[in-house]
């Protein structure tokens, strides 16, 4: 894997002592990437389908009866939209304070040279990924024509980690020649 960088003061930290600076989805030139696009939009089968193994989730044991009020007081009073808000912007914050460190499949790509390494005047780290070293946890990114955008009735994505993968590892068609691996 290849790391363009420009000639700054982290050089020496990156160069001879082997660092890695995960940045901040915040910092991108992309402002579309690593962003959180959930929306509470859904069918009232979904949604209904979706709180009724909320409610048996969080209350074990609930009695029928009661989990149906709270289901139809729920949709009734907009709960599912109000959290929606919140929800996301807990999501942004810890993908943002966690950071990325982005890498290339190319050596040598002009335009890599021009995004990432200051204007053509830095440098290129080449990196050796092995099972022994922290480069075994990149993966690649994929690209789409549409950056993914998330129903939080969607149930296929409550796997753990499920949507931070999607959101981490998915980027934008235009950026395909970059043929980009991170650790997120």
């Amino acid at each position: 894997l290849f790391k363009y960088r420009p000639h700054d003061c982290y050089s020496e930290s990156w160069i001879l002592n082997e660092e890695l600076f995960f940045a901040s989805p915040a910092m991108f030139n992309d402002p579309f990437d690593s962003k959180v696009m959930y929306t509470a939009e859904g069918t009232l089968e979904q949604k209904k389908k979706y709180l009724n193994l909320l409610f048996e989730k969080e209350y074990p044991g609930i009695r029928k009866k009661k989990k149906w009020e709270m289901i139809n007081r729920a949709l009734k009073d907009g709960t599912l939209e109000k959290s929606h808000d919140g929800h996301i912007a807990r999501m942004q914050k810890h993908i943002n304070e966690n950071g990325i460190v982005s890498f290339s499949r190319k050596p040598n790509d002009l335009l890599m040279f021009s995004y990432y390494a200051k204007d053509h005047t830095g440098y290129c780290l080449k990196y050796r990924r092995s099972s022994e070293n922290v480069l075994s946890m990149a993966q690649k990114i994929n690209y789409e024509e549409r950056y993914p955008k998330f129903s939080v009735f969607d149930l296929a994505l409550e796997k753990e980690g499920a949507i931070g993968d999607k959101v981490l590892y998915t980027k934008a068609e235009c950026w395909k020649h970059e043929d980009e691996w991170r650790i997120g």
